[in-house]
């Protein structure tokens, strides 16, 4: 298994930031290791439930299918894949992200876990990618969450 997490304080509004996780389709404007990023039953934020599926495209690798397995709304949601292409259960991806409200400071946390049999693997070779664009996706959708930007 390989663990790793990013978290980043600024002052904002949690709700805002939440907005711009719900809105899946524009992932890619916060997270520029993505090309798009989709739920399979429609973009609107009201589909952004425990259970839904979806898909990313990053801009170095496949297509990889998600599942949202855990979403508390304004607190944090879980995202998983099984990696490779989602045919074979070798590995797991699963990203948890949690935001916390203190007085008008924002912590948003990444945190990034590889499990199953070739775990390490994965997470050696996509892992250290994923490290590497955590901290600059952090930054980016702390100022892309609407008006969080003044």
């Amino acid at each position: 298994m390989t663990q790793f997490q990013e978290n980043l304080t600024f002052k904002g509004r949690k709700e805002k930031v939440w907005a711009s996780y719900t809105q899946v389709n524009q992932w890619a404007e916060w997270d520029h290791s993505l090309v798009c990023s989709r739920l399979d039953f429609g973009d609107d934020p009201i589909n952004f439930t425990e259970g839904a599926t979806g898909w990313l495209q990053p801009k170095k690798g496949p297509k990889v299918k998600f599942v949202l397995t855990e979403v508390a709304p304004e607190v944090s949601f879980t995202s998983r894949s099984q990696l490779p292409l989602d045919r074979l259960p070798l590995a797991s991806l699963a990203i948890e992200h949690v935001i916390a409200q203190r007085g008008d400071q924002v912590t948003i946390t990444h945190a990034v876990t590889f499990s199953g049999p070739l775990g390490f693997l994965f997470g050696y070779l996509i892992g250290k990618e994923i490290k590497k664009d955590l901290p600059q996706a952090l930054l980016n959708l702390s100022g892309h969450a609407p008006s969080n930007q003044k």
